[in-house]
């Protein structure tokens, strides 16, 4: 059937409304591919796959297939020894579930032809479960997933929480009330600030980050946070490390 005929019988329209009802790019390129058949051996199968997939989805869709992506490119990076990120590793492990939770929904009886089709997919619990463990489900690495990176974190969090308490201090002083712009702790290249004013600019002893576009506000850091400002810095440097092992 040549596409001039395939485009008097709107056979286009059927498939975007087919594409509508993907859950994934890879089902969506399946669909954008198909085309009709004319060997009656053929239609029956596909026909009855479709019958048996039909009955199957009375008894609920099978959603964990919407967090699949195509992997392609993270398993060509894989196989030349790259390293993968966390939203990555998070891909790999969604398309793992979703395989062993796709062997575990077309298990029926009922399913003999669409447990043909899922003959070819194997379960690797082993990784999906390493995976798991160590990536949470919006793609980043968990704090316990290592011993080493779980301290790192938490030194981390310690030192923005003397941060905050320091420079809390420091902006309900009635002392500086008269320096301040705001009375608020604000942030610049993760380094945590003070909005002073322009005119107090050297009663605030510290390293100047940004100023207002107005340039009536100046943000700095003061001198007391500077250095655990800095060892924050050195952690996420140990962290990025720590993740990338």
């Amino acid at each position: 059937m040549n596409k001039q005929t395939l485009l008097k019988l709107e056979f286009d329209k059927i498939q975007q409304q087919l594409v509508s009802l993907t859950y994934f790019e890879g089902g969506r390129q399946k669909a954008l591919a198909i085309v009709p058949v004319n060997e009656k051996s053929t239609v029956i199968k596909m026909h009855d796959e479709t019958e048996e997939a039909m009955e199957l989805l009375r008894y609920g869709e099978p959603g964990f297939l919407s967090s699949v992506k195509l992997v392609r490119n993270h398993l060509a990076k894989a196989r030349i020894n790259g390293l993968l990120s966390p939203a990555e590793l998070s891909d790999i492990y969604h398309l793992l579930r979703a395989s062993r939770l796709i062997i575990k929904y077309t298990g029926g009886d009922s399913c003999r032809r669409l447990k043909d089709i899922c003959s070819g997919i194997t379960e690797v619990n082993d990784l999906e479960n390493q995976i798991f463990r160590a990536v949470d489900e919006d793609g980043f690495i968990r704090d316990d997933a290592s011993p080493a990176l779980r301290s790192i974190r938490s030194q981390i969090d310690s030192n923005r929480i003397k941060i905050k308490d320091f420079l809390q201090k420091f902006i309900r002083s009635e002392s500086n009330q008269k320096l301040l712009q705001d009375n608020l702790v604000t942030e610049r290249d993760g380094r945590y600030v003070v909005p002073v004013k322009q005119e107090h600019r050297s009663e605030v002893k510290g390293i100047v980050h940004d100023e207002s576009a107005s340039g009536a506000t100046i943000f700095i850091e003061p001198l007391p946070v500077v250095e655990h400002n800095n060892h924050i810095r050195s952690l996420q440097m140990e962290e990025k490390r720590e993740i990338e092992r």
